[in-house]
């Protein structure tokens, strides 16, 4: 079995495989039929998926760069999630829509973050 410091992936493979997984994660969170909780959930695995970036390229990160970077995403994060959780108020077929919602919101978002 492999560990991380010996496999052969770049930088860039590293980080986009951080990136990834983070969306699969937000994906995950954002689909849960509770109103307005995937929006707060997503903080700190983006903040993880940050971190991680800095780290596949042996950078050091502070935390007033990643308390910046998600308060500049804070505010849109919320703002895209609000239709999406809007939907999840109403029960049965309402959960269903909002939870694709707001799986394609945290995906999109977490992948520009990640990409940017």
């Amino acid at each position: 079995m492999r560990t991380p410091e010996t496999t052969n992936e770049t930088p860039k493979q590293k980080a986009k495989k951080a990136v990834h997984t983070a969306a699969i994660g937000a994906a995950t969170l954002a689909a849960t039929p509770i109103p307005f909780a995937d929006a707060f959930a997503l903080m700190p695995l983006q903040t993880t998926m940050i971190v991680q970036i800095y780290r596949a390229y042996g950078q050091k990160i502070s935390k007033g760069v990643v308390q910046g970077v998600m308060k500049a995403t804070f505010a849109t994060t919320i703002g895209r999630s609000l239709a999406g959780s809007l939907f999840k108020l109403v029960p049965g077929a309402g959960s269903v829509v909002g939870g694709a919602i707001s799986a394609g919101v945290a995906v999109s978002v977490t992948e520009a973050i990640g990409q940017a």
